[in-house]
C-alpha cells in the first residue's frame, strides 16, 4: 500500500509539472502572438521604397520598407538597416505621401481634425485626397501641422521671409525655425531648399487672404481674427468621411 501511494504521488507530481509547463508554454505563445499582432497593427509596409529630406539632402529608403510606430519613436527599416524618422512626410514613387506621426488638419473652414499616424496624402483627379484608416476626405484644402515646426500645405501657398518668397504647390511642406532657417520642399519639383532667414518673419499666405505665421504658430484670418495652433494633434478628434 505504501509503495503504491508513493507511486501515485509521483504520478500526480509529474502530471502537475506537465500541466504547469503546458500553461507556461501557452502563456508564452499568446504573449508572442500579441507582440506580433501589435507590431503589425503599428506598422506599415512600403513596397517600393520612399524618400524624405534632411535639410536639402535627399534621403532614400530603398526596396521594401517597414515603418514601425511606438509611443517613443517611429523607425523605418529598408534593405540597408533601420533609421529613426522625424515627422516629415515620407514620399513614395507613386506620388503618395505617408505621415509618420499624428498631424492636425486645419481644413480651411475653421474646422480642425486629427490625422493619425500612417495617414496618407495623394493627388487624385487634380484634388488632394486624405486617408486615415477607413476615413477619407476628397478635395481637401488648408494645411497640416505636426504641433512643432512642420507645415504641409494642401493647396497652392506662398511662403514669405525678409528678402524673398516662393509659391509651392499642394503636398509641399515647410519646416520653420524662428531666428534660424526655413526649409521648404516643393512637391512638383521634388526638391528641398534651405534658406537662412535670421530673425525675419516667416509666413505662409493662402488664396483666401489668411496668413499663417510659422514663427509663432499663429493663424491670422482675413477677417482680422486669429488663433494659436494646437501643440498636441493627438488630442483632437479624427476627421469624418467627406
Amino acid at each position: 500500500m505504501k509503495g503504491r501511494t508513493k507511486l501515485e504521488r509521483k504520478g500526480r507530481g509529474f502530471r502537475d509539472r506537465l500541466l504547469s509547463l503546458g500553461i507556461m508554454a501557452a502563456v508564452l505563445v499568446i504573449a508572442a502572438l500579441v507582440l506580433i499582432f501589435k507590431r503589425d497593427m503599428d506598422s506599415v509596409v512600403l513596397k517600393d521604397g520612399a524618400y524624405n529630406y534632411f535639410g536639402d539632402v535627399k534621403v532614400e529608403y530603398t526596396g521594401k520598407c517597414r515603418v514601425q510606430y511606438t509611443d517613443k519613436e517611429v523607425t523605418i527599416r529598408d534593405e540597408n538597416g533601420t533609421q529613426t524618422l522625424n515627422s516629415k512626410p515620407l514620399y513614395q514613387p507613386d506620388g503618395m505621401a505617408l505621415l509618420p506621426f499624428d498631424y492636425a488638419w486645419y481644413a480651411g473652414n475653421d474646422s480642425v481634425y486629427r490625422l493619425s499616424h500612417f495617414s496618407t496624402m495623394a493627388i487624385e483627379n487634380n484634388s488632394v485626397v486624405l486617408k486615415d484608416g477607413n476615413l477619407k476626405a476628397e478635395n481637401a484644402g488648408g494645411y497640416l501641422f505636426d504641433g512643432v515646426d512642420t507645415y504641409i500645405f494642401l493647396e497652392n501657398t506662398e511662403l514669405r521671409w525678409d528678402g524673398g518668397s516662393v509659391e509651392v504647390p499642394a503636398l509641399s511642406y515647410a519646416v520653420a525655425r524662428y531666428g534660424n532657417t526655413l526649409q521648404y520642399f516643393d512637391y512638383a519639383a521634388g526638391t528641398s531648399t534651405v534658406v537662412q532667414t535670421g530673425e525675419s518673419e516667416l509666413t505662409a499666405s493662402f488664396a483666401n487672404g489668411d496668413v499663417l505665421d510659422m514663427g509663432t504658430d499663429t493663424m491670422k484670418k482675413a477677417n482680422g481674427t486669429w488663433y494659436l495652433l494646437v501643440a498636441r494633434p493627438g488630442t483632437l478628434n479624427r476627421m469624418e468621411n467627406k
